[in-house]
């Protein structure tokens, strides 16, 4: 939304376009699930690789200072199996230990995976309004720029063109991310029950069926709450 697609495409072609969220209903293709697992990877991964005091990182993807493609090409390596193939595959296992457990066998691993697969999309999203958090408290001033001068046409609609850097409660920003975090949690467990009632028709089977993955979502959002509390 900082329209910087505008003011740099040469043709003239963007537009703007308001979609429904991905876990209103299921997914077509085991695809698609597999896209909403790399969704909340990568933002884990752009908070680290960008807003952690670990420089090291930073390093790894700053090809055009270091020059450095073979740290570069494992950067994308280990992102490429993490979000395209370990996180998927971890999903799946739990997802067909879930039936395991619960003894359904009048439905597939893959038709159950893509039937509750949506239900990680809050926490995903909740995981990119963490690092979005961050970048705009921080950035705020280019915020104000923008609203001023929003096709950089040399515009001052605001008054605020040349303004100083200024940052938004800089230690407020931990107990933003957090609360995002807790509701994006809370949002994936209560759409995970209900997605796997759907599958079950019993409560009792569907709790027992989602135990697994609420495993996985705890483990990834306190791993995430640690991480905003701390650094």
């Amino acid at each position: 939304m900082c329209t910087e697609c505008f003011k740099s495409c040469p043709f003239d072609n963007l537009s703007l376009q308001w979609r429904s969220g991905g876990w209103k209903g299921g997914f077509e293709s085991n695809g698609e699930a597999s896209q909403a697992i790399a969704l909340m990877v990568m933002a884990a991964v752009y908070s680290l690789t960008v807003h952690s005091p670990w420089p090291g990182i930073r390093d790894m993807v700053n090809v055009v200072d270091k020059t450095d493609w073979g740290q570069f090409g494992l950067y994308a390596a280990v992102l490429w199996i993490l979000a395209l193939g370990v996180m998927p595959l971890l999903f799946w296992l739990f997802t067909s230990l879930g039936l395991r457990l619960t003894r359904q066998t009048e439905v597939t691993t893959a038709t159950v995976f893509k039937q509750t697969m949506p239900a990680i999309l809050p926490l995903g999203i909740a995981m990119w309004a963490v690092f979005f958090v961050e970048t705009l408290m921080s950035n705020f001033t280019f915020v104000l720029l923008t609203l001023s001068d929003p096709f950089g046409w040399g515009w001052d609609l605001l008054g605020t063109a040349g303004m100083p850097w200024i940052q938004v409660w800089p230690s407020g920003v931990p107990w933003i991310q957090a609360g995002f975090l807790l509701a994006g949690f809370g949002l994936s467990l209560s759409s995970g029950y209900q997605r796997w009632l759907r599958v079950s028709g019993d409560w009792e089977k569907a709790l027992i069926g989602f135990i697994p993955a609420v495993f996985v979502y705890t483990a990834i959002t306190t791993t995430m709450l640690v991480y905003v509390t701390n650094y």
